[in-house]
C-alpha cells in the first residue's frame, strides 16, 4: 500500500478523525502499525470469542451476522472500508464478540492489539475523544431504540435490531425470521404480522419472502426515520447572524439618538438657567 494512500485512509477512519498528517506519521512510527489480510470466505471474528484487538477495514468487504440468544431472529449486513470491528467490546464486563464476521472478498484491515490501542488513547486527547464519542453514539442508539421503537409490532422490532446491531453504513441488510417467530417475539397474532410486513413492503421499506423467512431492508436510514422521523428544520424560526448584526446595529443607532437627544435637552436646560 502506497504511503500516501495509507495516510489518507487512516485519517478517514472514524476513530482517527481530526488527526494531522504529522500525527499519522508519529502513529505509524511509534506503534508498528500492522495490516492483516484475509482471503474471501475466511473468518475474521467468531461469535463469543474474546475481543483482544481493534480492526479497521481499509479494503474489501465482510459479512457480519448477529443472532438473538433464542435464535429466533438474525440480522446480517455487508460492511466495508471504514468499518470498525471490536472497539465496542474492548473494555467492560462483556468483552466477547456479539457477531460473526467473515470476509466477503479479499480484505485488508489495520489492526491494533488492546495494549497498543490503550497506549494510543493515552498519547493524545483526540484519540480518546473520538473513542468516547464512538461509545456514546452506541449508547445513544440503545436508548433511542427503547424510546422510539416499540417492540409490540414488526416495524419496531426490526428498527431496534437495525439501530443496535447494524453499522451506520451497512448495506445489503437482511433479517432472517419466520412469521411464527415474529409473532412470538412481538406478542401479536401471525395474521397481523403478515399484514404489517405487507404494509412495510408497500411503503418500500423492505422485501419479504415468507417461504424462506428472509426480510431484505431496502434502506437502513429510511427505515429508522420512518419510525423516528428527524425533527423539523426550525432554522426559519431562528435569527441569522446577519439579522443579529442588524439588530445590534439598530440598537446602537437608537442608543446614539437617545444620547444625542439627552445632550440636546441638557444644553437647552443650561441655556434657560443662564438666561434667568
Amino acid at each position: 500500500m502506497a504511503m500516501q494512500s495509507m495516510y489518507e485512509q487512516i485519517m478517514d477512519l472514524v476513530l482517527f478523525k481530526g488527526i494531522s498528517r504529522e500525527q499519522v506519521s508519529e502513529l505509524v512510527e511509534k506503534n508498528c502499525v500492522v495490516f492483516e489480510s484475509f482471503r474471501a470466505g475466511e473468518s475474521i471474528v467468531t461469535f463469543g470469542q474474546e475481543q483482544t484487538r481493534v480492526l479497521f477495514i481499509v479494503s474489501g468487504n465482510a459479512r457480519m451476522t448477529t443472532v438473538s440468544a433464542d435464535r429466533r431472529i438474525a440480522i446480517s449486513q455487508t460492511i466495508s472500508v471504514g468499518a470498525v470491528i471490536g472497539a465496542d467490546a474492548l473494555f467492560g464486563w462483556e468483552i466477547t464478540a456479539t457477531a460473526t464476521i467473515d470476509a466477503l472478498t479479499d480484505l485488508s484491515a489495520l489492526v491494533f492489539d488492546k495494549e497498543q490501542y490503550v497506549r494510543l488513547l493515552k498519547s493524545d486527547d483526540i484519540y480518546l475523544l473520538n473513542y468516547l464519542n464512538y461509545l456514546a453514539l452506541n449508547m445513544h442508539n440503545a436508548r433511542r431504540s427503547v424510546r422510539a421503537f416499540p417492540a409490540d409490532n414488526v416495524a419496531g422490532l426490526l428498527g431496534r435490531w437495525l439501530l443496535t446491531a447494524t453499522h451506520q453504513n451497512g448495506t445489503n441488510i437482511m433479517a432472517h425470521a419466520t412469521i411464527a417467530d415474529l409473532s412470538e417475539l412481538t406478542g401479536i397474532p401471525e395474521e397481523r404480522v403478515g399484514k404489517e410486513l405487507k404494509q412495510l413492503q408497500a411503503d418500500g421499506l423492505l422485501l419479504f419472502n415468507a417461504e424462506q423467512g428472509h426480510i431484505r431492508i431496502t434502506g437502513r436510514r429510511e427505515f429508522i426515520e420512518y419510525l423516528d422521523p428527524p425533527l423539523p428544520d426550525d432554522a426559519a424560526c431562528q435569527e441569522s447572524p446577519e439579522d443579529e448584526e442588524s439588530d445590534i446595529t439598530q440598537e446602537e443607532d437608537d442608543n446614539t439618538q437617545e444620547e444625542g437627544q439627552s445632550q440636546s435637552e441638557a444644553g437647552e436646560t443650561q441655556t434657560a438657567e443662564a438666561a434667568q
